[in-house]
């Protein structure tokens, strides 16, 4: 028995926390301690444990066995805010104005002669331009919730979207007002130009990806495709006897989804190899025109 046990523990990929030699159970008569309970975890997560013993001074009455805390590490890890400018909203007019100011202050340009008057011009121009970016380029924090394709004038699309959408529920009591065309008007530019600007931002990330991003494109690329976040049935397998066929259309599901389920219940109610009939089956004949039963 103990040889299959560890047989078993071994394929299943488990591994014993509590260790060795510590008694979980005490006889009614004999009053000797023994071993029956035991602790597992997988081995994949041996790490997360702290502590496994057992608790001597919170023993029951009536009770035989004592009670096991065992103590995991659970703290997820977060990444943290990393603040970088976003040039996206830059302001570049009131930044060429003031690079120009700066620029002014500096030595006329002239013809450079030596390494050292052009590490000099190259400081200054540096130092300008750093200090234009800094007053004028706002700061925005990365994390993972970031949308990194969004941009000013989606803010502003945004804005003006919902701006007219409280002006237009106001407005209920007169369906043929202007301002109900003006919000659907709204809200279609700004649909289309969100789904624009995440296709663009897709394409030229594509365009530019180096390693290790180049792996985490192809794990995109190469997963199924989805919905947008809407639940979607897999694809299913179905054996019949020896043969096994997969479910890949809506209406294959569909046959494997309700055919066990009507064989179980619905026996008497409909023969097999017979049809569904009735009002359910004049509304639905896409469903009914296979056998369910």
């Amino acid at each position: 028995m103990a040889e299959t046990l560890i047989e078993v523990t071994a394929e299943a990929g488990l591994e014993m926390v509590l260790p060795g030699g510590i008694p979980t159970h005490i006889h009614n008569v004999l009053k000797k301690w023994t071993r029956l309970d035991q602790v597992y975890i997988s081995d994949h997560s041996t790490d997360l444990v702290n502590t496994c013993d057992m608790v001597t001074e919170q023993r029951g009455i009536n009770t035989d066995h004592l009670p096991i805390l065992t103590k995991l590490d659970l703290a997820t890890l977060t990444v943290e805010e990393s603040a970088i400018h976003n040039f996206r909203e830059v302001n570049w007019e009131l930044f060429k104005k003031g690079l120009e100011r700066r620029l002014g202050r500096l030595e006329r340009a002239g013809k450079i002669h030596s390494q050292v008057h052009l590490n000099k011009a190259c400081c200054e121009l540096t130092k300008a331009i750093q200090e234009m970016i800094t007053e004028t380029v706002p700061v925005m924090h990365i994390c993972t919730r970031s949308k990194r394709w969004w941009t000013k004038e989606l803010t502003q699309l945004r804005r003006n979207t919902n701006r007219l959408g409280r002006q237009s529920s106001k407005l209920s009591k007169y369906p043929y007002h202007m301002k109900h065309a003006e919000h659907v008007d709204a809200v279609k530019l700004y649909r289309n130009t969100l789904e624009t600007t995440k296709q663009q931002h897709w394409r030229d990330w594509l365009e530019r990806v180096e390693e290790p991003d180049i792996w985490t494109a192809h794990k995109l690329t190469s997963l199924q495709p989805t919905d947008g976040g809407k639940s979607r049935i897999p694809v299913l397998t179905c054996k019949s006897g020896n043969t096994e066929r997969k479910a890949v259309t809506n209406e294959e599901k569909g046959r494997a989804r309700s055919g066990p389920y009507h064989q179980g219940a619905n026996k008497k109610a409909a023969p097999q190899n017979q049809a569904i009939q009735g009002p359910w089956a004049r509304r639905y004949p896409e469903h009914c025109a296979y056998q369910v039963c």
